[in-house]
């Protein structure tokens, strides 16, 4: 049977990238895919005042900058901690830790790929478990070229605006909450151009 993933390229990331899932081990053995050798953005630190410029094509391949991911709230996000499983949610838009790298991950039926990589922490924005299930938590996690990883970047009406889709599932990065102590945080969801929760301005700084 053929995958659902033949069509995906993927670019490896650090030399430290493994090739089966981390997070069900016994059960995927492998990432189904077509590896074709290793390409990274150099991961620099960038310093000096914030300045915000939109997200290109461009920058994606050809730079090391730093984003933010910032909601329909004005809110960035960000992990709690530098583990693997650590949660995501909201925070203002200033710390190191709401900031990410952006990676170019491949092709898949025509469209690009990026990893959100935490310029604090190192660890990719990540669906828990490889979920396909409406509300599946994103966390982050150590960067093994899964397709839960991988994301793809739709514009939306208004200036600057996207909606991030994850390359397993086609479903949306959706702001959700409030959830207990840790507010809002990012989930999946079926993409919706309605729903303002989907709504992301990223933004390099």
């Amino acid at each position: 049977m053929r995958s659902r993933f033949a069509g995906w390229r993927a670019v490896a990331g650090p030399s430290s990238v493994a090739t089966t899932s981390p997070h069900d081990p016994g059960t995927r053995k492998s990432f189904p895919a077509r590896r074709l050798g290793t390409r990274l953005l150099t991961l620099l630190l960038l310093s000096g005042t914030a300045l915000i410029a939109p997200w290109s094509d461009n920058d994606a391949h050809a730079s090391s900058a730093q984003y933010v991911l910032r909601s329909y709230r004005g809110s960035c996000i960000g992990p709690v901690g530098n583990w693997d499983g650590a949660r995501v949610t909201e925070y203002g838009c200033g710390p190191i830790w709401t900031r990410w790298y952006l990676g170019w991950a491949g092709y898949h039926a025509g469209r690009d790929y990026y990893y959100f990589v935490n310029a604090e922490t190192g660890k990719c924005l990540d669906v828990r478990g490889i979920s396909g299930w409406d509300g599946a938590e994103v966390f982050t996690w150590s960067c093994w070229n899964g397709p839960n990883q991988a994301w793809n970047r739709r514009s939306r009406s208004g200036f600057n605006q996207f909606e991030l889709v994850a390359l397993h599932s086609g479903k949306c990065l959706e702001l959700h909450g409030p959830i207990g102590i840790y507010q809002y945080q990012p989930q999946q969801w079926p993409c919706r151009p309605d729903i303002r929760a989907q709504s992301w301005y990223v933004s390099s700084v």
